[in-house]
């Protein structure tokens, strides 16, 4: 699985966005070359997560991963929220891996690729205005790793119907609607897949959240069992 990780870095050097991201638009890319380098060793990291299950379970380096939409402007919910804590984390030297989750946002039925054009620019210049420091921490675009993807998938034939139905905000976020996409019905599982692919100890959560990092934990479990040990059991913070 060490794979995903270097071509991470990979598919960041003159890829264009899919949803039309503009040329000059290459921040993300320029700050992602770097990460094999300062993102890849787990000798560095001041703590590490010993995997359960198993004799000799492999030891995996702190690290913290979490994303945000690009839903618009950000508001002082979101920095309070999350942005302020992100950038008290890179501070602490915890490995940090931040992400503008965008494939998150085509979910919602009708969207407009113009709007979110926009919105992924808008919040990645805030994050950078906020603090998140590019020389401390990693920030990327989520659809310019396809392994997010990849991954989800197979997630997602490890998971049950039963289970993601259950989840509450699923009723909230379909409520109302006539026809439910079915990427609405998954996003969980790409959760799970954005957690896992950077093989991340720790995420900050919010309360309304701790269901979907039970189901990480569990895709984790189920996954290692299947395949051997490769992903540490993710924490909230």
């Amino acid at each position: 699985m060490e794979v995903p990780v270097l071509a991470t870095a990979a598919c960041f050097t003159g890829v264009v966005h899919p949803l039309g991201v503009p040329a000059r638009f290459r921040a993300l890319r320029r700050y992602a070359r770097t990460f094999p380098r300062r993102f890849h060793s787990e000798e560095k990291s001041p703590a590490a997560q010993k995997s359960p299950g198993s004799k000799g379970a492999a030891v995996f380096p702190r690290k913290v991963f979490s994303g945000i939409q690009p839903t618009g402007v950000p508001h002082l919910g979101n920095y309070f929220g999350a942005i302020r804590q992100w950038t008290e984390l890179q501070d602490s030297g915890v490995e940090c891996v931040f992400s503008v989750v965008d494939l998150h946002s085509i979910t919602r039925p009708h969207y407009d690729p113009n709007v979110l054009r926009n919105n992924i620019e808008v919040m990645t210049a805030t994050l950078l205005a906020c603090g998140i420091d590019p020389e401390k921490s990693l920030l990327f675009l989520q659809s310019q790793v396809p392994e997010h993807g990849q991954l989800s998938w197979i997630l997602s034939c490890l998971h049950t119907t039963a289970r993601l139905q259950h989840f509450p905000q699923y009723k909230e976020k379909t409520a109302g609607l006539k026809e439910v996409p079915l990427g609405l019905y998954l996003y969980p599982v790409l959760q799970c897949a954005d957690v896992l692919l950077y093989k991340a100890t720790d995420v900050p959560v919010g309360h309304d959240q701790l269901p979907h990092i039970y189901l990480v934990q569990d895709a984790a479990e189920a996954f290692n069992k299947r395949f051997g040990t490769v992903f540490p059991r993710p924490e909230p913070l």
